[in-house]
């Protein structure tokens, strides 16, 4: 029934965010890390962005590192969210993403993002909440 009811929950944030790719705004690519399903934090903040104009390309939940890095690379958007509950996810993927952070911004956020590992991979931690933080965001990008 959990399952069911996140599921639900996650259909109906999405069905908000139909087209949130359009537009011409700044862009922004969201994803969860390897292993990691808890993307409604996720849909949450990027629903926030496009409310402040961003064009939002989501990758979605548990994707493979090297698919979050050519995805990047051929979107070349101006940040790239990583969001993760365990801090262990950014650690296992700390070379990979210190390498993509030498041509792409990135952003930390999630339960598990601690500012350890987003200074180790050159990254802006996001710890607030997805409001807040799309504000900020909005602001770095201006």
């Amino acid at each position: 029934l959990g399952m069911r009811l996140r599921r639900g929950r996650e259909g109906r944030l999405l069905g908000l965010a139909r087209g949130w790719g359009r537009g011409f705004g700044p862009q922004a690519m969201l994803a969860c890390l390897p292993g990691e399903q808890h993307d409604l934090g996720l849909i949450a903040f990027g629903l926030a962005l496009r409310a402040r104009g961003w064009r939002i390309a989501y990758l979605g939940g548990d994707l493979p590192i090297e698919s979050v890095i050519s995805a990047a690379r051929a979107v070349d958007p101006a940040f790239v969210v990583l969001t993760a509950v365990d801090p262990e996810s950014f650690r296992r993927s700390t070379a990979e993403l210190k390498s993509l952070a030498l041509t792409q911004s990135i952003c930390l956020g999630g339960a598990g993002a601690r500012e350890a590992e987003a200074r180790a991979i050159g990254a802006t931690l996001l710890d607030g909440g997805p409001v807040e933080e799309a504000q900020r965001l909005t602001e770095l990008a201006t």
